[in-house]
């Protein structure tokens, strides 16, 4: 059962590799020179290091609720980019459970998310899930 303040189960990423960075610049379509080049990353003022996008470090959260709610459907993503990710740091996806709504056919989960970047927050904020009450049912009552 699930109930608020339950912690979920964090998502961890030991390096964030710079070939990474720079081939998630060209799905991206990304051309910013500080995800490509760390002499441009240096030119910002953000040390020597590339900089990863931020759709990739959001996606170490969605990554988190898909592994903690394989059933689930997220309805809502707000997070706060907060501070950067760069190529070496190690990464972890951490959430607990903020809210539980339940009706017969299905429960709304409310979690507060965040990703840290070594010791640094990089990006924070709540999601909602919604699981079903029976397998094939992701529609609540109130629809």
């Amino acid at each position: 059962m699930l109930t608020v303040g339950d912690e979920l189960t964090p998502i961890e990423i030991n390096e964030v590799l710079a070939e990474d960075v720079l081939e998630w610049s060209s799905i991206l379509n990304d051309p910013n020179p500080i995800h490509l080049d760390p002499k441009a990353s240096a030119a910002n003022g953000l040390g020597n290091r590339t900089v990863n996008q931020g759709p990739a470090n959001l996606g170490a959260i969605i990554n988190l609720i898909v592994s903690n709610f394989p059933d689930g459907m997220i309805e809502v993503i707000d997070v706060k980019f907060v501070g950067n990710v760069f190529s070496g740091d190690s990464l972890r996806a951490s959430g607990r459970i903020t809210d539980v709504n339940r009706d017969r056919d299905c429960s709304r989960i409310r979690c507060a998310v965040e990703l840290r970047a070594g010791n640094r927050i990089a990006l924070t904020g709540q999601v909602e899930i919604r699981l079903p009450g029976q397998p094939q049912s992701y529609r609540c009552s109130d629809e």
